[in-house]
């Protein structure tokens, strides 16, 4: 018995038998500890100033224009450069941002427009690395660890979507917003070093194309293989209409909870993402991955109105923390089939096609999300987000057989 237990766990833990990968999911844990950091405490002092919902939705804006702007643009670099390289350029300029944006704090200079436009030159640095990122891992695995490897990586953002916040919110409440922005410009720094013991070789060659043909190329491969773009358009309704975030400080603030409720209900989404990629992980690689994220998306939805109709603080947390479920339940097969249809001369390309979509379009989200709870308030604005993103999903479910394909 005790064997088979070893066994299984073996089988789970796969890709850290790869010294780049456990390397890698370090830096990965790092980095994106940092973002979530930066996150919420833009949030917490746009609020603090302005004490508004409209502003709070800004910040949405700030981070999702960049992503939707550069993501492409991201992509065509890491199929061209070394992609370490790159990335941890792009670290250490976040890095930078957020040591600016403490001393701002610190000389009582800062103001709401330099916590946008940094705001958004970060989220610019993030859009541009991030694809070189998603586009590393399947060279550091063998392909029947790739979903293992992805499910990985998925723990990685939510260790720090659980993390992230409850730190942010802690060290606000203790410190400051000034010490927070500089622990996050630390956490970046960390995650730089890291990659230095990561001994990275692609199986590409590079690109002479121009980078017009280059993208070119790319959007002509996701058009062939479309299944690529439905995958992706379930993920943006849901994403972009369902987007929650952007309302959780005035949540908090409804049930009388401060700074730190607020970096609960942030990391909420985190514990249950966790669990989601944990389930995953022990599951292994699995069939009729289409349903997968079909039904995953549609217990989002439910949940989006659970949230919208609970009365307490806990009954909300659990929302919240089953909101991170379902996401992560859907993205880790989503990833895996996008990657695996993939050749790695075209993942970096592709990978920023769908998180230009997929990661840009939640910032967008919550700027409507926080321009209509401004006029409707926050129950009516989540219940029509489940609404629409449960009535698209059924619809691309009907419309496409392929997402029932038992191999997809």
């Amino acid at each position: 018995m005790l064997q088979g237990i070893h066994a299984r766990l073996q089988r789970a833990g796969g890709s850290f038998a790869y010294r780049n990968f456990t390397y890698f999911y370090m830096a990965v844990v790092s980095a994106s500890m940092g973002n979530q950091i930066q996150r919420i405490v833009d949030l917490w002092l746009v609020y603090e100033l302005t004490d508004s919902p409209a502003f709070l939705g800004l910040t949405g804006l700030a981070r999702g224009i960049p992503i939707v702007v550069f993501s492409l643009g991201g992509g065509i670099i890491a199929d061209r450069i070394d992609r370490k390289k790159f990335i941890m350029a792009m670290q250490l300029a976040s890095a930078a941002a957020n040591l600016l944006l403490a001393a701002l704090i610190a000389a009582d200079a800062v103001r709401l427009w330099h916590i946008l436009l940094i705001s958004m030159v970060s989220s610019a640095f993030v859009a541009i690395s991030a694809p070189a990122r998603t586009a590393m891992t399947p060279n550091m695995v063998p392909k029947r660890l790739l979903l293992n490897a992805f499910a990985f990586t998925s723990t990685a953002w939510k260790l720090a979507q659980l993390v992230g916040p409850a730190v942010a919110g802690l060290m606000i409440g203790f410190a400051g917003t000034s010490a927070t922005y500089g622990l996050n410009g630390c956490v970046y720094l960390v995650s730089a070093l890291v990659l230095v013991f990561v001994n990275y070789r692609a199986t590409y060659a590079g690109s002479a194309q121009s980078a017009w043909r280059s993208l070119v190329e790319a959007l002509s491969f996701v058009r062939v293989e479309s299944i690529i773009a439905v995958l992706v358009a379930m993920d943006v309704v849901a994403v972009y209409f369902g987007s929650f975030r952007v309302l959780l400080p005035i949540i908090a603030a409804s049930f009388g909870m401060g700074a730190t409720g607020f970096g609960l209900f942030s990391s909420a989404p985190a514990v249950g993402a966790l669990v989601g990629a944990a389930a995953m992980i022990g599951v292994g690689d699995v069939r009729y991955k289409g349903l997968v994220v079909v039904g995953g998306i549609l217990a989002y939805a439910v949940c989006l109105a659970g949230l919208a109709l609970s009365p307490w603080f806990w009954t909300s947390f659990a929302m919240v923390a089953l909101l991170g479920f379902f996401d992560a339940m859907q993205a880790i097969p989503r990833n895996t089939v996008i990657q695996a249809v993939t050749p790695d001369a075209l993942r970096g390309r592709v990978s920023s096609f769908t998180r230009m979509l997929s990661v840009g379009m939640p910032g967008l989200g919550e700027a409507q999300t926080g321009l209509v709870a401004s006029f409707l308030g926050s129950a009516f604005t989540l219940l029509l987000g489940a609404a629409v993103c449960a009535g698209a999903t059924l619809g691309m479910l009907a419309w496409r057989r392929d997402l029932r394909r038992a191999d997809l």
